[in-house]
């Protein structure tokens, strides 16, 4: 296995792992986000009124971690990340 191949399928990993925390994040914009800047300002926006919920610590870790992994992106590979999480995950929301 290629290093290229390793690290293409651990961020498939990743997005499959953080793809319904990303998908959170995105509901609070308009559109697509196009730079890391506004998902990283959404994410902390969506950690900031979920520690006000006082969640347990488990739950918001998981924002936490998902908001490292986006912020240990390239810039041109967030796009394609949302998208694969909107594609994993948007459908989750009528069984919840």
């Amino acid at each position: 296995m290629t290093c290229l191949t390793y690290k293409f399928n651990f961020r498939n990993f990743l997005v499959s792992k953080y793809g319904y925390e990303i998908l959170e994040a995105l509901k609070n914009l308009d559109s697509l986000p196009m730079n890391k800047k506004h998902l990283l300002m959404s994410f902390d926006n969506l950690i900031y009124e979920l520690s006000e919920l006082e969640l347990e610590n488990f739950d918001l870790d998981e924002y936490k971690k998902a908001r490292g992994f986006i912020n240990a992106l390239p810039e041109n590979e967030i796009t394609n990340v949302c998208i694969e999480a909107y594609d994993l995950y948007h459908d989750i929301e009528k069984y919840l």
